[in-house]
């Protein structure tokens, strides 16, 4: 499942459609095992390139996760779940509101617990909403400090993170909605 589960981040990195399958067999390998957490994991790597095909199954992976995080020991995990899954499902559906602030729920959830690299990378995710929302100077805010807690240091190469990537995507969007594009374009 480790294997896998590195090369399905590989692929989702360079939105490689190979990502599908290959977050397919992590799904169904770390259901086999009964490996909740990685399970999740998996699902939620597969909700990005269902993205990209089919919003509908994107919705069917996502609530697929959201149950299954519930039944989740560690909180930090269940927040990072559910504000990942509420995100995207805006994203592949519609704005809904209650889900906007129910993600704004785990996000604070995230920031007492302390675990930078996780609410780093809701960060991003929260942005978008607040970009949504045009609120374009605090998503420029909420990408900044996702990128310093990034930076911070840690294990893996901040560049190579899909936090980073998605930063990456994000940021020029809300660079040319605050009209600095000079920026956005750099």
């Amino acid at each position: 499942t480790a294997m896998l589960e590195t090369l399905a981040q590989t692929y989702q990195l360079f939105f490689d459609m190979r990502a599908l399958d290959t977050c397919e067999a992590l799904v169904a390998r770390a259901a086999h095992y009964g490996l909740v957490d990685v399970e999740v994991r998996a699902l939620l790597g597969l909700a990005i390139p269902l993205a990209w095909i089919s919003a509908p199954r994107c919705r069917e992976v996502l609530e697929r996760a959201l149950r299954l995080s519930a039944t989740l020991g560690d909180p930090i995990l269940r927040a990072y779940t559910r504000g990942r899954c509420l995100v995207r499902r805006i994203w592949v559906s519609e704005w809904n509101p209650d889900a906007a602030a129910e993600c704004r729920t785990a996000l604070t959830e995230l920031r007492q617990a302390g675990d930078r690299l996780a609410l780093a990378s809701l960060l991003i995710d929260y942005s978008f909403l607040q970009w949504c929302s045009s609120a374009y100077r605090q998503a420029h805010q909420s990408i900044v400090e996702s990128r310093a807690i990034l930076f911070e240091g840690g294990a893996e190469n901040p560049s190579l993170s899909l936090a980073y990537r998605e930063s990456q995507h994000f940021l020029p969007w809300v660079l040319l909605f605050l009209g600095e594009w000079g920026e956005a374009l750099r």
